[in-house]
């Protein structure tokens, strides 16, 4: 179970308290290879590490988030294959915006607020 561990778990460990801090990468890849680690570290801990990483890299993310960039990627490639038959440049713009505009947004009001306006716009703006 626990050779699954990466290198960045292990050093995060380190960080933490939970591993001493000076293992060199030899150190690091025969813990991983046999799967001893210290007593002090169990799975309890372990997940410990894993939440703090998945709250630092998916901050306001969830379900709700991931289904509407989903609803919106669709409806994305819809404008851009609609704005490529028609030769309408500010439809196939449209459509790479609605398909990247989870990347920068973080929240979901935000989300839907820019995901409407960006959907809006071609039909305001016709070139």
């Amino acid at each position: 179970m626990y050779t699954i561990i990466s290198h960045g778990i292990i050093s995060q460990a380190a960080k933490s308290g939970l591993m001493p801090k000076n293992f060199s990468s030899k150190q690091i890849s025969k813990i991983i290879g046999s799967g001893k680690l210290p007593k002090n570290f169990n799975s309890g801990n372990m997940s410990k590490i894993l939440q703090k990483d998945q709250s630092k890299f998916f901050k306001g993310t969830g379900l709700a988030y991931i289904i509407l960039s989903f609803i919106f990627g669709a409806i994305g490639i819809g404008y851009f294959i609609y704005g490529k038959k028609q030769h309408l440049i500010v439809a196939m713009l449209a459509g790479v915006a609605l398909n990247v505009i989870s990347f920068f947004v973080s929240g979901i009001f935000l989300l839907i607020l820019t995901g409407i306006i960006i959907m809006v716009i071609p039909w305001f703006i016709r070139v």
